[in-house]
């Protein structure tokens, strides 16, 4: 018998995620990056669930490992421009 696949904890991470529980998405998407860690949108939402626990420098390690994984994925690419837009406004 085998476990649940990457994209299902993957999902159950983000709807996990939508409710508010950020420890508990935080850790299905940590196991769906554990079984497909070449998947770039599993490492942005992960980014993205430690931005929610107010982990950023770690966040922004987890897009950047997104760009690097998929010079194209959108989201990380989003999420780190938004970083870069706020600490840049934070010291005008």
């Amino acid at each position: 018998m085998t476990g649940p696949s990457a994209a299902a904890l993957h999902a159950e991470g983000l709807e996990l995620w939508r409710r508010g529980a950020f420890d508990r998405a935080l850790e299905k998407i940590g196991e769906a990056i554990d079984l497909a860690p070449e998947t770039a949108l599993f490492r942005t939402s992960f980014g993205v669930a430690l931005a929610a626990l107010g982990e950023d420098a770690a966040a922004e390690t987890a897009w950047r490992m997104a760009l690097v994984l998929d010079p194209a994925e959108p989201l990380a690419k989003v999420n780190l421009d938004r970083k870069s837009t706020r600490l840049n406004s934070s010291h005008v």
